[in-house]
This record gives C-alpha cells, sequence and structure tokens, in this order.
C-alpha cells in the first residue's frame, strides 16, 4: 500500500516538459533580446572572429548552423527576407517560440486545461531540427552545384 503511494507522489513531483520548458522560456526572453539589440546596434563587428565557423574553415562546406549569427542580426535590424536568406530556422524557432508561449498561456489561463490537454512540445523539436535540416541541404545542394 505505501508503494503504490509513493508511485502515485512520484508522479505528482515528475514535471512535463511543456511546463519546464515554459519556464525556461518566460527567463530567455529578455536576454535574448538584448543580446539580439547588441550584436544588432554595435557587438557584431568585435565578435567577427570569434563567430567564425569551424567546421566551415575546416572543410568548405557549411555546417546545419551556418549562417544563424547573420540571421540573428539581420532580424534585429528589421531584414526579416534577409534573416531567412541566411538562416531560415532563426525566423522559424522565433515563430514557434511565439506559438508555444502562447498556446501555453492560452490553454493554462483562457481554457484552464493545461493539465488535461499538454502542449506538445516534443512537435516543437521536430519541426525545428527539420526545418533545420531542410536549409542545411538546400545550401549543400546549392555549393555543390556551383562546383
Amino acid at each position: 500500500m505505501n508503494e503504490a503511494v509513493y508511485n502515485i507522489q512520484d508522479i505528482n513531483k515528475k514535471s512535463r516538459l511543456d511546463v519546464e520548458l515554459f519556464r525556461i522560456g518566460r527567463w530567455i526572453f529578455i536576454p535574448f533580446v538584448m543580446l539580439g539589440l547588441w550584436l544588432s546596434l554595435k557587438g557584431y563587428q568585435y565578435l567577427d572572429g570569434a563567430l567564425k565557423c569551424r567546421f566551415l574553415s575546416s572543410t568548405g562546406l557549411p555546417c546545419p548552423g551556418c549562417g544563424g549569427t547573420h540571421a540573428v542580426v539581420s532580424l534585429f535590424r528589421g531584414r526579416i527576407w534577409d534573416s531567412v536568406k541566411y538562416h531560415m530556422a532563426v525566423v522559424f524557432g522565433i515563430l514557434e517560440y511565439a506559438h508555444f508561449m502562447g498556446l501555453f498561456l492560452y490553454r493554462k489561463y483562457v481554457k484552464r486545461n493545461i493539465i488535461e490537454k499538454p502542449v506538445k512540445a516534443e512537435l516543437y523539436f521536430y519541426a525545428f531540427i527539420a526545418v533545420m535540416l531542410l536549409q542545411w541541404v538546400v545550401k549543400l545542394v546549392v555549393i555543390i552545384l556551383n562546383f
């Protein structure tokens, strides 16, 4: 009997992925905006040498994350299309972040059904990885065709 109660208490103490990501997401927003503004206004030229891709410099081919910093800087400078061209996953990730946070808040405070109907955070990860890999494959194909 005590063992069954102990297991139920463990289940109640376990955290869910969507709740933890919401908690992290609340704390990431302001530092991300501050970093993006600093990079776009004056900091990017100071970090240019430190932000060089080691994979690109050693192989000559871009890694899946190549162009991400340029995309963030372009996005904060208001050039959304340039940001998409540099790295589509950055804009997609920000849209996913906004959708996830909005959906979580809606289900928690408006519908009040976050316990019965959690946000499927795994789908956001899978979609982001798919967009990032698709963007990487397109870059590689363009490089190979121009070679």
